[in-house]
């Protein structure tokens, strides 16, 4: 795929780490000037120089609309256009909700949704200019079968989709494709990997204790994990790379990608 997308310009939100990191890394060894965005400079910084390439770290808190006009702007400043937005950032908080803080409730919200708005109400008019371009929005398959203390991350997600599918049909006649990935857990390890891994590095204990046997029982646990432990992020990666450098006048709508 080398040199696919030579010249072009992205920026993919949450680039720092997990998924958006992996997809960064393929959009470099492809060609494109990346900006990844995120709120901590020096996960920025320490990303930017293990992907090498012409990358530019842009801290951005997209719950922050003026954050994010910020951001756009820098991005535009640097590289001159914007051709493929990757929104890929996300949190996820574990709580009941009738046990959840007005600060957790909102920051999901403000993060998953409202956050990846933002973004698209500024790349639109740029894709626009730049005479067509691609916005790929990552959900979750939580969507599918939502997960015992994470309901509100669910429906999060699940907004998401649909301003997805309405979005598309806004942009269409710019030249706009609109592509949403439901992708599943990049965990290896099974169920002891998920336990492990960062997605549980700022959950409250206490409350993952209480979440955990739960899953298990529930069968959400092997939902997420498969029979073969957690998918490869960078399989997730390379099929985004695979919808941004299509062409033609199909649009790729949904992809879902889970563990086997």
């Amino acid at each position: 795929m080398a040199d696919d997308l030579a010249g072009k310009v992205s920026i993919i939100t949450g680039g720092a780490s997990g998924y958006g990191y992996c997809i960064a890394d393929q959009f470099v060894k492809a060609g494109a000037k990346v900006a990844i965005f995120s709120r901590t400079r020096d996960a920025l910084d320490e990303a930017a120089v293990a992907l090498g390439g012409d990358v530019l770290a842009v801290p951005v808190d997209i719950s922050d609309p003026d954050s994010v006009r910020a951001g756009f702007k820098t991005v535009v400043d640097h590289f001159g256009q914007l051709n493929i937005l990757i929104n890929c950032a996300a949190i996820g908080l574990m709580f009941k909700v009738d046990q959840g803080s007005d600060q957790q409730i909102a920051d999901m919200v403000a993060c998953n949704l409202t956050g990846q708005i933002y973004c698209c109400r500024e790349a639109i008019p740029l894709l626009r200019d730049a005479g067509g371009g691609v916005i790929v929005n990552i959900s979750s398959e939580s969507t599918l079968n939502p997960f015992p203390y994470m309901s509100v991350y669910a429906a999060t997600k699940a907004g998401l989709e649909t301003f997805t599918q309405g979005l598309r049909s806004e942009v269409a006649e710019d030249g706009i494709r609109v592509t949403l990935f439901r992708a599943g857990a990049s965990i290896e390890g099974g169920n002891e990997g998920l336990k492990g891994s960062n997605f549980f590095k700022n959950m409250d204990p206490q409350v993952s204790a209480l979440a955990l046997p739960l899953w298990e029982q529930s069968g959400h646990m092997k939902f997420a994990t498969g029979v073969t432990g957690g998918m490869d992020p960078v399989v997730l990666a390379e099929s985004v790379l695979h919808v941004v450098t299509r062409s033609g006048n199909v649009n790729i709508d949904t992809v879902t990608a889970r563990a086997l």
